[in-house]
């Protein structure tokens, strides 16, 4: 009783592992012909796409790693989207000699105050060195008939953030920011954002995130679980892009933000 009548295991393979359909020039031609997510599917046995992906480009074997140790030099900073009833996505990256960025660890919790959220993020990241984060900008607003902000409640408590930038077309230009970086360098081979896989939550998201199905540049407005995404849309788009330095590590490159109030960090 309560035990599964059967148990399946899925086994990815493409036409590269059948020694006898390889052989056969014309049957890889007829595939490579395909559309690409049939394409990714049948050739390349990438069953991940899903048909009308916003992210068609993203792909475990290239944007997915095993976690390793983080080296002292690498720049770290953090990203969040704030939820209460439904869910905050915090995340944080570190950036390679190359300007690459590594999401090395994800938060994914819900029905967490802003103080809450502080304690669980100040906790995770104990002993290393954040250069700053930022946090979705409306958190500024979120308050009751009186007393500080979501966001104010956080950094009272010693967790730093500045706000995402929310101007006009910053949610198109982010979306774009993140199919450059999840393009693969044809030099190196490795695109411009990895994910360790224990940062499950936007590892699911990706592939399912739908584009907006009348063709407008962004994604589909009806999709609800975006909180992963619109994380790291911050997070990417806090930070000056760059072909090949780490200009943000670089000794001669300094921060125009300034926050008016050094208390508060905004």
């Amino acid at each position: 009783v309560g035990q599964p009548l059967f148990q399946r295991k899925f086994i990815p393979a493409s036409l590269y592992d059948n020694p006898y359909l390889i052989q056969d020039d014309k049957y890889e031609a007829s595939l490579s012909s395909l559309p690409e997510m049939q394409r990714r599917q049948l050739l390349e046995g990438d069953w991940s796409i899903v048909e009308g992906a916003a992210f068609a480009e993203f792909r475990p074997n290239y944007h997915v790693v095993k976690p390793f140790k983080v080296p002292e030099g690498w720049r770290k900073f953090r990203s969040c989207d704030f939820g209460y009833s439904t869910f905050s996505a915090v995340h944080w990256y570190a950036i390679d000699p190359d300007n690459r960025l590594y999401v090395y660890r994800e938060l994914y919790v819900s029905k967490r105050t802003g103080r809450e959220l502080a304690s669980m993020v100040l906790e995770a990241e104990r002993g290393e060195k954040i250069t700053y984060g930022v946090l979705d900008s409306s958190v500024w607003a979120m308050r009751g008939q009186s007393g500080p902000s979501i966001a104010e409640e956080m950094i009272s408590h010693g967790c730093s953030w500045r706000p995402s930038d929310r101007s006009q077309g910053s949610r198109v230009a982010g979306k774009n920011r993140l199919h450059q970086l999840l393009k693969v360098d044809e030099v190196y081979g490795k695109p411009g954002i990895m994910f360790f896989d224990t940062c499950r939550q936007i590892i699911s998201d990706l592939p399912m995130i739908p584009m907006d199905p009348k063709g407008g540049e962004d994604i589909d407005d009806r999709y609800s679980s975006d909180h992963t995404y619109d994380s790291i849309r911050y997070g990417i788009m806090s930070r000056p892009q760059a072909n090949s330095l780490n200009l943000l590590s670089s000794p001669t490159y300094k921060s125009s933000y300034t926050p008016a109030d050094p208390a508060f960090g905004y």
